[in-house]
């Protein structure tokens, strides 16, 4: 049995519309194939960029690293600060002790006794913290200075307590700030002259009629 051309060609155009979904799914598969290559090789780059700008412990996020240096100098200062909350309690229980009054006496007494026993803690903690710098050592460098943080809010509590235990808390209300507020319709500029203002109008009144003619 012989076959047309027509027919022939009919067979090859139907055999390639047939072929061309699978042509193409295989393109799109291998596009998304090299498109996830990609992104995985650009993902290890992205997270080492971020890595190097971890934040340090006791600095503000986004703050620039400070270097070993800063840390100790940061670390002297909060022993400043715990050696002046250190005299201040101690001044506050002595007037207490020249009063004879026993409450503030009890109280203040406790108060400085914590702060002693934490004094002696930072002490440690900062030649700790020191010899760490010394060493190299990141990690010793990094836990000292954890807890030299909690450390000084510990004697900021503390002194907050000492003042509540002779009642100066309750005088002291911190930093006097004032605020101006401008209303709307206040113009932002000051004239050179400013007009009188004219006097009310007085009515007139007639005076009372008379009631003879």
């Amino acid at each position: 049995m012989s076959v047309g051309p027509t027919r022939v060609l009919a067979c090859a155009l139907m055999a390639a519309a047939l072929m061309a979904p699978v042509i193409d799914g295989g393109a799109i598969v291998r596009a998304q194939a090299g498109q996830a290559n990609q992104t995985n090789q650009a993902t290890p780059n992205a997270q080492g960029a971020t890595s190097p700008g971890s934040a340090q412990p006791g600095q503000a996020p986004g703050a620039a690293p400070q270097t070993p240096e800063q840390q100790v100098a940061a670390a002297l200062g909060v022993r400043g600060s715990a050696k002046a909350v250190q005299r201040q309690v101690a001044n506050m229980l002595d007037e207490a002790r020249r009063q004879r009054d026993i409450i503030r006496v009890t109280c203040l007494d406790d108060k400085l006794t914590q702060v002693d026993a934490n004094f002696r803690t930072l002490e440690d903690r900062l030649n700790a913290l020191q010899e760490a710098v010394k060493n190299r050592d990141d990690a010793q460098r990094d836990h000292e200075l954890t807890v030299i943080e909690v450390l000084r809010q510990r004697f900021e509590t503390l002194a907050a307590e000492a003042r509540r235990c002779v009642g100066q808390d309750i005088y002291e209300t911190g930093a006097t700030r004032v605020t101006t507020e401008v209303g709307p319709y206040v113009p932002d500029f000051i004239p050179d002259y400013i007009p009188p203002i004219p006097p009310l109008p007085v009515p007139f009144v007639p005076p009372p009629g008379s009631g003879v003619n």
